[in-house]
């Protein structure tokens, strides 16, 4: 059973942060190109 906690935890963390990652990198990404679009080529 303490192999469940081991294994199983952190691979929840892992999938919920890329999953948190993925949900907020979108629409911010999406806003900042349309508020600003010559700011990313500048970079």
């Amino acid at each position: 059973m303490t192999w469940v906690l081991m294994f199983g935890l952190p691979l929840v963390a892992i999938i919920v942060i890329i999953a948190f990652a993925r949900y907020q990198s979108s629409p911010v990404n999406k806003d900042e190109r349309d508020d600003r679009p010559g700011e990313e080529q500048k970079k």
